[in-house]
């Protein structure tokens, strides 16, 4: 059976996001792409170790190799084949260069309307890129998180909602690239969407021990 067939097969009988689905079908082409087997039954121990000395050679880091491996397993489990991974390749997570406080206000205060409405959404929600561009921005904002499913009440204040200057969602590697030009002219550590989260996390944690976990979905939902 084609890994393609399967991961149609998975997604029809699995209640999951459209944000995980479009990470399977991403490393499936990632798995294809180094010369792994298109067909689940082609895929044993053998083929995995092969494919994981190629994808070092080739350049990927080792948490995105066993991600990969970790969802083609996971799919031929699925097709009803048992898969064995051999050993798991380590890596060390490198810490993000995060702005300090003063260097997130300097870049809100110098960017346009919309960059600024952005950031402070951001920033006061914690919410991960996918779920900013899906949400309706109000005073409490209510969403079903795409990535843990679970449901969350996030209170954003008026002075931000005063902010507003359009929808959210603009064309991501745009805002990448916007951010990048932004911090790169004020020479501070690029901030993305990510890091914003980031961000946000420290300071609810800052404000209250253990808020930092709530925003990123690591404790209870909600508030």
């Amino acid at each position: 059976m084609l890994l393609s067939e399967v991961v149609d097969s998975y997604c029809s009988k699995k209640s999951i996001s459209h944000s995980t689905k479009r990470k399977i079908g991403y490393e499936l082409s990632i798995w294809l792409r180094i010369g792994g087997a298109s067909k689940s039954s082609a895929i044993g121990c053998s083929e995995v170790e092969t494919w994981r000395r190629n994808a070092v050679a080739s350049g990927l880091r080792p948490r995105t190799i066993e991600s990969v491996i970790a969802t083609i397993r996971l799919l031929c489990l699925d097709a009803g084949q048992a898969v064995a991974v051999g050993s798991k390749l380590r890596h060390t997570p490198i810490p993000p260069d995060v702005p300090s406080w003063d260097q997130f206000c300097r870049l809100v205060a110098a960017v346009d309307g919309w960059h600024r409405w952005w950031l402070s959404f951001a920033y006061v929600t914690g919410l991960r890129l996918g779920d900013i561009e899906r949400v309706k921005p109000e005073i409490e904002t209510k969403i079903l998180a795409s990535k843990t499913g679970k449901p969350e009440r996030l209170p954003v204040q008026e002075c931000v909602m005063r902010l507003q200057c359009g929808p959210l969602k603009r064309n991501r590697k745009w805002l990448r690239l916007k951010l990048r030009e932004f911090c790169e002219d004020l020479q501070m550590p690029i901030v993305t969407p990510q890091i914003v989260r980031v961000i946000s996390a420290r300071e609810w944690n800052r404000a209250r021990p253990g808020c930092g976990a709530v925003i990123l979905g690591h404790a209870l939902p909600g508030w």
